[in-house]
């Protein structure tokens, strides 16, 4: 069990990657993931007060999926959305501690090399689909095999990497090195705007806590210079996806986009409170399609993270799913407060948690809350970095009582 937990997320990117050959491999994943929550929620029963926000939310979530008008969909769905989030026990309880951390670490190491390995098979073997800012007979496609859409899982892939340095030894960070260049690399050829903008931001508020001015200017130099001489390496296909993807920065283009419109139906009908239902509740539980703007979407799903929320579960679900992440940054704050100067690790993981907290509200935007996996990271690591502070706060208060 203990070697599973250590590896859950290293497990969940490789299941991702082989759903292109065998698709019922994600059915199998989320029962097991299911069941391996079960068994944690009972095993750590009573200890669930630091976070107890998560099953409040889950809760609520879970009573409207039954009452939902497809309650197949909405218990499928919901379900998907719900493991990542609940999974925030896997790190508390499970990577609490330094050495600890360090199995962390290094599950990430690997699903950094099977997002490498990946890239590398899919467009030697020609796994895949071209995506949709490229033609199947241009010269160079960029294929991702079953990845082609999930480029937030990169992103915060890299975002671990401080962690993942501080807990290593040195001989290795090298390798986590080259793992994080290569995957950047990926990031920027997608012309993903927010996962480009999630990596930015979350590397710049890290960074600002650990390293001064100077310093990131450096660094940024050092990058920008990498980025430079491998630039032929990558250039063809970073040039064609973005002159498919060249409307997208246009001025205007953003008032265009299915996003962006989706969220003036949505919340016109939540204002509307016709029926007032609909407004408070949502009735729905993450089963969008056709459930907004009168259907006129088709099957599209609502891409908007805090629009499927509001769409689905109501203003109620949306300010308990708040609610979330203003218990776990209360509880951080509180585990954080008074412990003193801190060493680098322990810096590492405070600036780690602040960046994660943040950079998952823009990522929000761009929706992709059915995706197990980078959730699964972003979730782990805020439960992680959580329970680490409150053993150093359990420490310190069992210290100053018998000093």
């Amino acid at each position: 069990m203990q070697r599973l937990i250590n590896n859950i997320i290293a497990i969940n990117v490789l299941v991702d990657v082989l759903l292109i050959f065998v698709k019922d491999l994600g059915i199998v994943k989320a029962a097991l993931m299911l069941l391996l929550t079960l068994h944690l929620l009972i095993k750590h029963r009573g200890n669930h007060y630091h976070y107890n926000s998560v099953f409040i939310f889950s809760g609520y979530v879970l009573i409207i999926a039954l009452i939902s008008s497809d309650l197949v969909s909405s218990l499928i769905n919901s379900i998907k959305i719900l493991i990542p989030i609940v999974a925030v026990l896997i790190g508390f309880h499970y990577f609490d501690t330094k050495d600890k951390v360090k199995n962390l670490a290094k599950s990430m190491n690997i699903a950094m090399l099977i997002l490498v390995i990946n890239f590398l098979v899919c467009n030697t073997l020609g796994i895949g689909e071209a995506s949709r800012y490229e033609k199947a007979d241009e010269e160079v496609v960029f294929l991702m095999g079953q990845l082609t859409d999930n480029w937030n899982m990169f992103t915060y892939s890299i975002l671990t990497v401080p962690i993942i340095l501080v807990a290593q030894p040195k001989k290795k960070k090298y390798y986590t090195y080259f793992l994080a260049i290569f995957n950047t690399m990926l990031i920027v050829i997608s012309i993903k705007r927010i996962a480009i903008l999630g990596l930015l931001l979350g590397t710049a508020i890290n960074a600002s806590y650990r390293i001064s001015m100077k310093k990131m200017v450096g660094i940024a130099l050092i990058m920008a210079s990498i980025a430079a001489i491998t630039y032929p390496l990558y250039s063809t296909a970073l040039n064609s996806r973005f002159e498919a993807r060249a409307d997208r920065f246009e001025e205007g283009s953003l008032e265009k986009e299915s996003r962006y419109l989706e969220t003036f139906f949505v919340w016109e009908q939540v204002e509307s409170f016709e029926p007032y239902s609909r407004s408070f509740f949502g009735m729905e539980a993450f089963n969008s399609a056709r459930n907004y703007a009168d259907g006129r979407f088709g099957d599209r799903q609502l891409h908007i993270d805090y629009n499927n929320i509001v769409n689905t579960t109501g203003l109620v679900g949306l300010l308990l799913y708040l609610l979330i992440f203003v218990q776990l940054w209360r509880k951080f704050k509180q585990y954080t407060a008074g412990l003193g100067e801190l060493d680098d690790f322990s810096i590492t993981m405070k600036s780690t948690f602040i960046s994660f907290f943040f950079i998952q509200f823009i990522t929000s935007i761009a929706g992709q809350m059915y995706n197990i996996s980078f959730r699964l990271i972003l979730f782990i690591f805020l439960g992680s970095i959580l329970g680490y502070f409150y053993q150093m706060s359990q420490n310190q208060q069992h210290e100053s009582t018998h000093s």
